[in-house]
């Protein structure tokens, strides 16, 4: 048995190469040599990477399952097999994709390359993109301290005027002062473990604990441990997330950030999954999430994590971290600026969730004839 595991940036070359991780190889069973099938996935718009040998155990599921006398099953097969090529690994471990599936897929330069079990997800790199994007501004006008001045330019680059903290050793704009997290939020709680409370493993509410959670994105899978309503009602009244809240993770990997956008109803959190929620007439909730997810904060974390098993950090740590706090109104027009990215990453998320939902109730629906594809 194999499976793939992890994610890798990968960068294509002018002729359409990219080369394999090595984490991947690896992970190749043997008998797989350098032969795979490379194809667009029916419902997503993305590629899927197979080794030669799970492709033909695909095959072969295929045709136990379907009929391809049946015109649904023919249609469906139709499907399943358009936009396919086999590739090989050259001799420098490069993979050569074909400009056709590259124009499906809409991958120009930048490809992110997701273990999914015994294949390769090839997604073009939207929200990590985006992510970045606001990540970069965050760390422009927060750290670097080139906020736009009254003119427009840059604060620091054009002069503008710093003080000296003898706390942080190093120079603030004029007005910044220093202050910790506990004072710029209101809340910061957590879900709740079973222990007597509830059971797993009853319901259809997802339960969510770290290994859920990736930055900036909660994976909905069946992987997840599953509760009763009763259990979420539990759960809820610990919690009490709501929009807006910040989800951080608490135990290695710490500080995985996630921003709820609306009040979840039908999952939750563990006790390992702090919620922070922002005093929104000091910061705002896009404000905090990138202070959470800054290299400040994962330095700060990293060097006041506890724990003999898992390092992890507790409430009081977390809300005692010093931070350079700047003023509500430029908090404001950063958040102006950076909103419309948060907007975009969670509708691309959204409509990933939709789509492998979708998925996953349909394609067994066509195959028992449940339902059937119209011209």
């Amino acid at each position: 048995m194999y499976s793939f595991i992890g994610d890798h940036i990968c960068k294509l070359d002018s002729k359409g190469r990219v080369l394999l991780p090595s984490a991947f190889k690896k992970q190749m069973p043997e008998s797989s040599a350098d032969t795979f099938v490379l194809k667009k996935d029916v419902y997503e718009k993305c590629l899927i990477l197979y080794t030669i040998d799970e492709w033909e155990n695909q095959n072969k599921i295929l045709r136990e399952k379907l009929n391809p006398h049946n015109r649904e099953h023919s249609k469906l097969l139709r499907a399943y097999y358009r936009g396919t090529a086999e590739i090989k690994l050259d001799s420098s471990n490069r993979l050569l994709i074909p400009k056709r599936l590259l124009e499906l897929a809409n991958i120009e330069k930048e490809i992110c390359m997701s273990g999914q079990d015994k294949k390769i997800e090839i997604n073009q790199r939207i929200n990590s993109e985006l992510e970045e994007m606001a990540k970069t501004l965050f760390d422009y006008w927060f750290v670097q301290f080139d906020f736009p001045d009254t003119n427009g330019k840059p604060y620091k680059s054009a002069g503008g005027k710093m003080i000296y903290n003898s706390t942080l050793k190093h120079d603030v704009p004029e007005g910044w002062n220093l202050k910790e997290l506990g004072s710029i939020i209101v809340r910061s709680g957590t879900g709740l473990n079973p222990r007597k409370h509830f059971k797993l493993g009853e319901g259809n509410n997802f339960y969510i604990t770290i290994k859920d959670i990736e930055q900036g994105k909660i994976n909905f899978s069946d992987k997840c441990d599953r509760v009763s309503n009763e259990a979420l009602a539990i759960i809820d009244r610990r919690s009490d997330l709501k929009k807006g809240d910040i989800l951080f993770t608490s135990i290695e990997p710490v500080g995985i950030c996630y921003l709820l956008y609306k009040k979840p109803t039908n999952w939750n959190i563990n006790e390992s999954v702090f919620t922070i929620r922002p005093d929104i007439n000091k910061i705002t909730s896009e404000y905090l999430y990138l202070l959470l997810s800054s290299n400040l904060t994962r330095a700060y974390c990293a060097n006041t994590a506890s724990g003999s098993v898992h390092k992890g950090i507790r409430h009081s740590t977390l809300k005692a971290m010093p931070i350079i706090y700047s003023t509500p109104d430029i908090i404001d027009k950063f958040t102006t600026i950076v909103s419309p990215i948060f907007e975009k990453q969670n509708l691309i998320n959204e409509e990933n969730q939709t789509l492998k939902q979708l998925k996953s109730w349909l394609l067994p629906m066509l195959m028992n004839g449940q339902v059937t594809v119209k011209s």
